[in-house]
């Protein structure tokens, strides 16, 4: 493409000139990118949504991070134009290879995400790893009824988030599931749910009350750690075991009812509970973990029954009520 500079004019006429050249010279760049990113715009959409049952026709949706707006197909521009608002609206269907699959999973990674609202369809069933981690502006969510399982570190790091209602068909909360979610106040837990995974609400700090459900048999370790506006806690009677630092330092808990189905209290149960005064041990409990109970410094009444064989080394320490027993 040839172009030839006016040999006489003004200057007002050059300056015109090389806009023009500069705009077609953009305009055939665009062209050529489109084109070619049109072409592989297919294996970019593969790439997004994953097969996961050709016989069911259901897929999987990863919700990566952006891509840097010159490096983008027709398609992802679109996408990032719709990202640019805060919303993400996952699709109940989507078009792979001109077939029709139901999207019933999805997943993320470890990037950082700039939603404030999301819609999830129906037709969702698991919500997967790293699906929201480190969605710091998400202040709420809605988790349709369809889905049976959160995975782990799904919603990490959303510091954002108050509020979450868990529907009754969930039956497992993951592994770091809502750990530093700062702003989290209020959790339903619904009778489904029969395990809370590690660290699963890990320094929710801003969490005061939880009610755990009849159906949950073990609190994992670390589960509840950190969460130092957490005043009461309902453990029920499905509980078997208070795993390792399963409440340690919820420096506002004031009170613990252990259920008469727990069997053992973990290493560091309760550690640097400072605001709890009194722990009433049911007969069921054979093993007191080591330092279960240690730092509680304001605990003044324990009550230990025969049924315990052993007791773990520093599980009292630097409480009141064992500084009175020496």
């Amino acid at each position: 493409m040839a172009y030839n500079l006016p040999k006489h004019g003004t200057q007002s006429d050059k300056k015109r000139f090389f806009d023009k050249k500069f705009i077609l010279t953009i305009v055939f760049i665009a062209i050529v990118s489109i084109t070619f990113n049109f072409i592989s715009a297919k294996d970019t959409q593969d790439n997004k949504y994953n097969i996961i049952s050709e016989t069911d026709r259901t897929c999987q949706i990863d919700i990566s991070v952006e891509q840097p707006i010159f490096s983008m197909n027709i398609f992802e521009l679109v996408k990032h134009i719709k990202r640019n608002s805060k919303e993400l609206i996952i699709p109940e269907k989507v078009d792979i290879n001109e077939k029709e699959y139901t999207v019933v999973k999805i997943t993320g990674n470890e990037e950082k995400k700039e939603f404030e609202s999301v819609a999830l369809p129906n037709s969702l069933i698991v919500i997967g790893n790293f699906a929201f981690y480190n969605c710091k502006c998400l202040k709420e969510i809605k988790i349709p009824n369809s889905v049976k399982s959160i995975g782990d570190w799904a919603f990490e790091g959303c510091s954002s988030l108050q509020t979450v209602i868990i529907p009754d068909s969930v039956e497992s909360i993951g592994f770091e599931t809502f750990e530093d979610c700062s702003s989290l106040q209020t959790v339903n837990i619904p009778n489904s749910v029969k395990s809370i995974g590690g660290w699963a609400f890990y320094r929710c700090s801003s969490l005061k009350t939880i009610k755990i459900p009849n159906s949950v048999i073990s609190i994992g370790d670390w589960a509840f750690y950190g969460c130092s506006s957490l005043q009461t806690v309902n453990i029920p009677n499905s509980v078997k075991s208070i795993e390792r630092n399963a409440f340690k330092d919820c420096t506002s808990l004031k009170e613990v009812i252990i259920p008469d189905s727990v069997k053992s209290i973990g290493y560091g149960a309760f550690y640097g509970c400072s605001s709890l005064q009194t722990v009433i041990i049911p007969n069921s409990v054979e093993s007191i973990g080591d330092r279960a109970f240690s730092g509680c410094s304001s605990l003044q009444t324990v009550s230990i029954p025969d049924s315990v064989k052993s007791i773990g080394d520093w599980a009292f320490y630097g409480t009141p009520w064992k500084k009175n027993k020496q």
